[in-house]
């Protein structure tokens, strides 16, 4: 496995039902660890059981709220009440979201599985590119220079994997091209 974000988010409201891949081409994990305490009341991430895995994953892909013919707080998932130091982890492609509350606090790890096959590395590669726009859309690089310069063998092999798979760098810098 190799980690490819670390990020530290401050959400106000809901967010909308979304799994957290294009692909179930390649195995994924995201760890979840939210500072404060949470419920169905205030933001607690909802998951609907199974939605990582196909038919139901793609079915979900149409809409949600029209497959089960619900409004998003009521669709059936399971609610991960959580107190402060309780870590959630689920595959990416889980469909995930959270609903009411007037803010949350969320640290957040994704680690993917290194690819074997070429399509594996061709849909990690695809989520990549999708990963860096999302960033540049915010105005930022996936990975700054304090990413890059942690001077530990875990990360510089993290990083090293990244570049062999043409993911380390934002496509739209001109710099080295996915393909």
């Amino acid at each position: 496995m190799m980690c490819i974000a670390v990020d530290g988010n401050y959400m106000v409201g809901d967010t909308k039902w979304h799994p957290d891949t294009s692909s179930l081409d390649y195995k994924a994990a995201k760890f979840c660890v939210y500072p404060d305490p949470l419920n169905a009341d205030n933001g607690a991430l909802r998951v609907i059981p199974g939605s990582h895995r196909e038919p139901l994953h793609s079915e979900l892909d149409r809409d949600p709220q029209s497959v089960f013919g619900l409004p998003p707080n009521e669709l059936p998932a399971y609610v991960f009440a959580s107190q402060p130091g309780d870590v959630i982890v689920f595959n990416v492609g889980l469909w995930h979201a959270s609903c009411g509350g007037d803010h949350r606090r969320q640290g957040v790890l994704v680690y993917y599985e290194e690819p074997d096959t070429p399509e594996a590395t061709e849909k990690i590669q695809e989520q990549m590119r999708s990963n860096h726009a999302m960033f540049a859309r915010k105005g930022r690089k996936m990975y700054g220079d304090h990413w890059r310069s942690i001077d530990d063998p875990r990360n510089q092999r993290w990083l090293r994997c990244l570049d062999s798979l043409g993911a380390l760098e934002t496509p739209e810098e001109g710099k080295r091209e996915v393909s």
